[in-house]
């Protein structure tokens, strides 16, 4: 899996969130007074940490020339965009089963069901947009061609086996270091075998 989001998709997500906060919020404080219910007006807390996350990325962007997965890390990034869409899906699973019962008391209320609806389009749209930067961020990580071990899903494609270094090659290949340090011994006492390692190692990478 290759990373898809670049540095314009990524800025552009992040004006949507901006400029989908004004309707989002307006219907969500309808939708409240309107139904006299807490959830439409919880459901704002996520439409605005999407819009500060959303802000402070561009502004970064345009004062230091630096994204905001450049600033503060990969990792606390896609762990941001990770939690703020669960934070939409946790606020929208109560949003939909109360709204809803709320409006079948007295009858079918179709204004209250117009501005739920519409509320919620906003708040989806924010929720697949987080994810969709978290999805396509990660990348799965190749195998070591010394020790033949995987490390699993990680950021960008970087792997660390026992906490050593890592390698990287050609079309984004990442190994760890770790399996060289064992052949050192084996290859000062026979130049063979390391002149046998390498050509092993630089087949397996043309084959990546």
């Amino acid at each position: 899996m290759e990373k898809m989001a670049t540095d314009s998709q990524e800025r552009n997500l992040r004006i949507v969130l901006i400029v989908s906060f004004i309707p989002a919020l307006a219907l969500s404080i309808a939708s409240g007074i309107h139904g006299r219910t807490a959830t439409a007006f919880i459901a704002i807390a996520p439409l605005v940490l999407s819009v500060l996350s959303g802000a402070v990325h561009l502004v970064l962007i345009r004062r230091q020339k630096v994204s905001l997965r450049q600033k503060i890390g990969e990792g606390p990034t896609l762990l941001l965009d990770l939690l703020l869409g669960g934070f939409y899906l946790g606020v929208l699973i109560p949003f939909w089963i109360i709204e809803s019962k709320s409006r079948s008391y007295w009858g079918v209320d179709i204004g209250g069901i117009m501005l739920d609806t519409y509320a919620s389009v906003f708040h989806i749209a924010n929720m697949v947009i987080h994810w969709w930067l978290f999805l396509v961020n990660f990348k799965v990580s190749r195998e070591c061609p010394s020790c033949g071990e995987r490390s699993g899903l990680v950021p960008n494609g970087r792997i660390t086996l026992g906490g050593s270094a890592t390698k990287t090659v050609d079309r984004g290949a990442a190994y760890s270091l770790l399996g060289e340090h064992g052949y050192a011994e084996e290859e000062d006492s026979d130049p063979k075998a390391k002149e046998t390692r390498i050509s092993e190692e630089t087949s397996t990478v043309e084959e990546v």
